[in-house]
């Protein structure tokens, strides 16, 4: 079951003060305590967590995040079909899709991630400073109300 970790808070027009929300959907904690690491200089929260490739779909609507970091695979279940539900239920937040492959497996993946609506694809094991640079970018996009970008981020 999914574990709602901070209370929920609105995003859009929500004083400066107020942390932005992320969901992570990953099956590994060492990632997810990397990723709040990353996630906390930019005061972005992780509200939401779940290792659980089915059982996260409620908790996530209610969650309503700015971030959404899903991976490939999760427990068992396509991180692509995840990433499918996730826009389907709201297609507003940022969405970043992590898996570790390389070579015409990960092209073919990103290729299906971006179809799909990822904003940003992530190679793992994550590079810190281009993960730091695509949500500066990502940021500044919704900041000005930019149309949606999409990344690749390889080593």
């Amino acid at each position: 079951m999914a574990q709602l970790i901070l209370p929920l808070v609105e995003f859009w027009g929500r004083p400066y003060n107020e942390s932005m929300k992320a969901v992570v959907i990953e099956t590994r904690p060492e990632v997810l305590a990397e990723l709040k690491s990353i996630l906390s200089e930019f005061k972005i929260d992780v509200v939401m967590w779940t290792d659980k490739g089915s059982s996260w779909a409620n908790d996530f609507k209610a969650a309503r995040p700015d971030f959404v970091f899903i991976d490939y695979m999760v427990s068992g279940r396509d991180g692509l079909k995840c990433l499918e539900m996730a826009i389907e239920m709201t297609n507003s937040p940022s969405y970043f899709f992590m898996h570790p492959f390389r070579g015409l497996r990960a092209n073919d993946l990103e290729e299906k991630a971006f179809l799909i609506g990822a904003d940003v694809v992530i190679q793992k094991p994550l590079n810190k400073n281009r993960l730091r640079t695509s949500i500066t970018r990502l940021i500044r996009n919704n900041e000005s109300n930019s149309r949606k970008t999409t990344l690749v981020l390889r080593e």
